[in-house]
């Protein structure tokens, strides 16, 4: 692929590509990670440890976002405790001290979700130079899953 097609204007505030010509960003390095979480271990741990648990894991948007449908509500804050876990693992942040709010999955108006990152997790991240999350989610039967990528751009000269 020509260099010329990769120009794009880089957001670091929102983590995309604009349709701004700039300089050209390519991958310097890739991770990946992903996650695996029991939607009745979930329920378990709502049924026991109660709104204080969503208080510490999700942020107030990502729980406004999964009682839009209430049936599904336990399936989806699974799914968004995995893209968490994913993303640790991916950014290589699970020893780092982040608080589970610090990642977020954000919904998108065309049903499509995205990581913002916030406090510590988002200034690690930026310490490493200008980057961008790829995330997808799905749920099967009793569980839901993540994966997260990762990709550390660099400047082309």
């Amino acid at each position: 692929m020509p260099t010329g097609a990769l120009l794009k204007g880089y957001s670091e505030k929102n983590n995309f590509m604009s349709e701004t010509p700039a300089i050209a960003l390519l991958p310097m390095r890739i991770n990946t990670g992903i996650d695996l979480v029991q939607i009745s271990r979930m329920r378990e741990s709502l049924e026991h440890f109660g709104e204080q648990f969503c208080r510490r894991i999700f942020t107030q948007a990502e729980q406004r976002d999964c009682i839009r449908v209430p049936a599904q509500r336990v399936q989806r804050l699974a799914a968004r405790y995995a893209a968490k876990e994913a993303a640790l693992k991916a950014l290589q942040l699970a020893d780092a001290g982040v608080a589970w709010t610090d990642i977020e999955v954000v919904s998108q108006p065309d049903g499509l979700c995205r990581l913002a990152l916030h406090g510590k997790a988002e200034a690690l991240a930026a310490e490493r130079g200008p980057y961008r999350t790829f995330l997808s989610l799905t749920e099967a039967g009793d569980y839901a899953s993540a994966v997260v990528v990762y990709s550390l751009l660099l400047a082309a000269r």
